[in-house]
């Protein structure tokens, strides 16, 4: 293999930076892990699979994936929220008012959609401009309360509930 770290360096900043940019995570981080997985890459390849620069593309993204999963999980808890972040978004509607008038189930979909955790985002997939696409959002969270105990009739009603009461204003 002839390929060096200077000949990928810049391949590395970019994948790190639209991972990032799609994840809405620290480029910085990203990139510094990007360059350990560099190395992983490098000792995992095999030239008859496919081009180096291909390789280097999938096990970067895929690491830095169960990376922030893995850390995400032990450092904050695997499904915590975090409410004052989402009140200070912009919206097209008064969040606290419609979180008042829903039960607390709605509320915290509510709170999944405006701030994801990392595994929802991690679950989602984005727009070439790297906005979350909506139905992609919806699978994830459904399957996130799924994950914590949820059953099908709880979300499907939390999901109901909502859109009512959106409906409604």
């Amino acid at each position: 293999m002839t390929e060096t770290y200077e000949d990928v360096a810049k391949l590395l900043r970019h994948t790190a930076q639209r991972f990032s940019k799609s994840y809405g995570l620290d480029h910085e981080e990203s990139f510094s892990q990007a360059n350990l997985l560099f190395m992983s890459a490098y000792d995992s390849y095999d030239p008859r699979m496919s081009a180096f620069t291909t390789w280097l593309v999938n096990v970067v993204w895929n690491g830095l994936k169960n990376h922030y999963r893995k850390n995400t999980a032990e450092d904050q808890g695997r499904y915590r929220y975090r409410r004052n972040t989402a009140r200070s978004r912009t919206t097209t509607f008064d969040v606290e008012k419609l979180e008042r008038e829903v039960s607390e189930d709605a509320s915290f979909v509510i709170i999944l959609v405006i701030d994801p955790p990392i595994d929802i985002r991690l679950a989602t997939k984005t727009t070439k401009f790297g906005k979350i696409r909506t139905d992609s959002l919806t699978k994830a969270i459904m399957e996130y309360l799924r994950d914590i105990g949820w059953s099908s009739d709880r979300i499907q009603n939390s999901f109901t509930e909502i859109q009512e009461s959106l409906s409604a204003d």
